[in-house]
């Protein structure tokens, strides 16, 4: 076989030669493309690794802060420091876990089977927010990627927050601080996980401020035309050789008192008379408004004359 390979024309000496590049060079962007194309025409690939991407993606692509991302890519690399990580680096002489003392601290010890994780663990449960309690099998960094397998998609925050809080309080505890209550750490999940979920919704409201949107179907567009506001209304004058009479009444709930006032006018638009009077005692607005005209009508004009014919317009 090797007689049979011809030789080369030009009698050059053999070189290196690197195949999928047409000129035989090496290069990065050379074997990007061959990777691409493996993993284009690659038919080895299971059904595990398509979960495990999946769970990966669900990750990156949850409505919780990068941090929190990078957090959970941590505990899945075994990238935490535990006291278990930490004695393979020679920074502590036991593994233990230093808050129970139970086990060797690993990331699955640390985020669920301590005691202070299973407590927030068990109290998310009972209200809703996660659907599967702690598991006693649950080993290594595995579980974390297999559980987001079976959690429903609306989780995921919830679950990444409350593995973020778990290891928060640990930290806490660790550094001689004390820690929350758990029902403090719950309603903390809660109303995180609900102003990111506003967040996402509203973009352009302001969760500090206060201004958000109260009912999404209220909001008028732009396009559509303002709602009209209504001008006050004006005092109109009485027909010739008659007289109007306004009068209205005030109450103040606070001191139980209100006042009433009266203006008589002719067609004009002159004053032939205006009064004023306090109430001592008033129940309500009504009242006041009730007592109004007959207290109007038992004022004297002072001896004056006046027409014989009135018509009293309220």
């Amino acid at each position: 076989m090797i007689l049979k390979i011809r030789t080369s024309a030009s009698l050059e000496s053999n070189f290196l030669a690197w195949h999928p590049d047409r000129l035989g060079k090496f290069s990065v962007r050379s074997v990007y493309h061959l990777v691409v194309s493996l993993a284009e025409t690659g038919d080895c690939s299971s059904s595990t690794e398509v979960l495990v991407n999946k769970s990966w993606k669900r990750i990156w692509a949850c409505n919780v802060p990068q941090k929190v991302r990078i957090f959970a890519w941590k505990a899945i690399s075994n990238s935490l420091p535990t006291m278990k990580n930490k004695k393979k680096r020679n920074l502590e002489l036991l593994s233990t876990c230093c808050i129970c003392g139970a086990e060797e601290e690993d990331v699955a010890h640390a985020l669920c089977h301590c005691q202070q994780a299973r407590n927030l663990w068990s109290a998310m449960y009972s209200a809703r927010a996660i659907s599967h309690d702690v598991n006693s099998a649950w080993s290594g960094t595995d579980w974390i990627l297999n559980l987001l397998e079976v959690l429903p998609k609306e989780e995921d925050a919830m679950f990444l927050m409350l593995m973020w809080r778990i290891w928060h309080n640990r930290n806490e505890i660790t550094h001689g601080k004390s820690i929350a209550p758990v029902a403090v750490s719950q309603r903390f999940i809660f109303s995180y996980v609900s102003s990111l979920t506003t967040i996402k919704q509203y973009p352009q409201a302001d969760i500090i401020k206060g201004k958000q949107v109260a009912h999404p179907d209220r909001i008028r567009l732009p396009s559509q035309a303002p709602p009209a506001v209504s001008s006050p209304r004006r005092w109109e004058k009485p027909s010739t050789r008659w007289m109007k009479l306004n009068v209205d009444g005030s109450f103040q709930a606070s001191y139980g008192k209100g006042g009433i006032g009266a203006v008589l006018r002719d067609s004009s638009g002159n004053v032939i008379f205006a009064a004023c009077g306090s109430m001592l005692v008033c129940g309500s607005a009504m009242e006041a408004d009730y007592s109004r005209a007959g207290r109007v009508l038992q004022w004297r004009f002072n001896g004056r004359s006046c027409l014989s014919l009135w018509k009293l317009i309220a």
